[in-house]
């Protein structure tokens, strides 16, 4: 069966105690609950799940009405908050409207705490009191077997007469990790991501690209090409690359290759390019994630963070054999990254005068004005750029800068933390304390990539 998952408008919320103009863009957060929901379906059963987000586009009731009609609306799941009930009256109404014989189920916070008033809704037919993970798939198989829902623990519904049936509470487990990562693969990251903060992590440069895609080229009339060139786009769509390689996104324009580049983007990456996002051209220095550190996205073999790894490198891998390439033609182009690479191997020499931490325990450096500070075992690798490459092992403090904030001056005492600054490393805890003869490594960036004092020293 083909489910629909719908996070309703919110045009009628009653507001209580938040302004009005929080309204929208304060808390547009990807819809985890239903996200779950519909991993939980696919990947257990043979069932398919789409969602249909009214926030995320800030829909008014009749462009969500009108947007319905892109849906199977035979199974109907709706997440419903108290605060927005009038909304998710009128959710239920357009639905029921649509197809008088959609099966509507509420889950989410009103039915947990209010549960005899939300299975009174008009135009409810069940609720569901607590996790859905498991529930969806009980109640979905029972329609798609024409079974009674009785029996479904954590369900209420309604019989054909409309008389009320209370199945027992499902037991809720404390260990979540039996629970199945969503497919944000299915989310676009400008949705629900800022690229403010993406921007201070890496380096950006504009640079101009083409791509000189012939009218006729069979690529664009290959239906099964083309199926995999949207999965691989929505692919990219969903990871902070968009920032950089998009024209709506990049500050000052994309950066190389970029999405909106004619009917086939990739034709404007070089090969070099294409070889890098093959995983032919080693790129960890971007950074190298596995997919459970990364919401499910593995960028520890191709240059671009996916969810299916061989599906991927397949795809690229035939891009580049069409360009007449193998493996062997890139035997010798350096790793990508450029001075991202080359830092991941400097070694330090000795501070010099205006270096280190003084005997009364400032930090001295040079170069200007900081926002990240490392204090480092004399012997451990040098930091790379965030999320996974900016704490090494060897790891003896650092602090950070907040991207919003400004950066701060030499003679920073040792352990203070000013505004807009935190101890990044180790968290939670005190600055460890340092010992007269102490030889430590002193890493000082003035912002990503962009180090300015890189010394050994021995503490005083």
């Amino acid at each position: 069966m083909n489910v629909t998952l719908i996070n309703p408008p919110e045009k009628k919320r009653v507001w209580a105690g938040i302004s009005e103009s929080m309204a929208y863009g304060v808390y547009c957060f990807p819809p985890l609950g239903l996200m779950y929901l519909q991993a939980s379906l696919e990947k257990r059963t043979h069932h398919r799940a789409e969602i249909y987000d009214a926030i995320v586009d800030d829909l008014d009731h009749p462009e969500f009405d009108a947007g319905l009609a892109r849906y199977d609306l035979d199974v109907v799941g709706i997440s419903a908050y108290t605060h927005s009930l009038p909304d998710v009256q009128m959710t239920i109404n357009a639905v029921r409207k649509r197809n008088p014989k959609a099966h509507i189920t509420l889950g989410g916070p009103h039915p947990i705490m209010f549960p005899e008033y939300a299975i009174g809704l008009t135009g409810v037919d069940s609720i569901c009191l607590g996790d859905g993970d498991d529930v969806i798939i009980d109640l979905v198989n029972a329609l798609d077997e024409g079974r009674s829902l009785e029996g479904i623990a954590g369900l209420w519904f309604k019989d054909a007469d409309g008389t009320i049936v209370r199945n027992e509470k499902r037991r809720e487990l404390k260990d979540i990790s039996w629970q199945i990562w969503p497919d944000r693969s299915r989310s676009r990251y400008r949705d629900y991501a800022s690229c403010e903060p993406v921007l201070t992590q890496r380096p950006y440069w504009p640079a101009s690209a083409t791509a000189d895609t012939a009218p006729d080229d069979p690529r664009l009339s290959d239906a099964t090409w083309q199926a995999e060139f949207s999965w691989m786009t929505a692919q990219v769509e969903s990871s902070a690359c968009v920032c950089c390689h998009s024209t709506d996104l990049a500050p000052d324009g994309p950066s190389g290759w970029y999405l909106e580049a004619g009917p086939i983007w990739i034709d404007s990456l070089d090969d070099d390019g294409l070889a890098m996002l093959a995983g032919w051209v080693d790129s960890t220095a971007f950074g190298a994630f596995d997919a459970e550190d990364n919401n499910g996205f593995d960028r520890s073999t191709t240059g671009l963070p996916t969810t299916d790894v061989p599906r991927m490198q397949a795809f690229l891998e035939g891009e580049l054999r069409r360009r007449g390439l193998d493996l062997d033609d890139f035997s010798d182009t350096p790793p990508f990254g450029g001075p991202l690479y080359d830092q991941l191997f400097y070694t330090p020499e000795p501070c010099e005068a205006g270096q280190g931490i003084t005997a009364d325990g400032r930090i001295q450096w040079t170069g200007g004005d900081a926002r990240y500070i490392y204090l480092l075992e004399p012997d451990s690798m040098n930091p790379g750029v965030p999320p996974n490459l900016d704490l090494p092992a060897g790891t003896v403090w650092r602090f950070d800068v907040a991207w919003d904030a400004d950066p701060v001056a030499s003679g920073l005492p040792y352990g203070e933390l000013p505004p807009g600054t935190r101890q990044a490393f180790p968290e939670g805890e005190p600055a460890p304390v340092l010992q007269p003869g102490d030889a430590l490594y002193l890493y000082v960036l003035r912002d990503i990539y962009q180090p300015i004092t890189r010394c050994t020293f021995t503490m005083p």
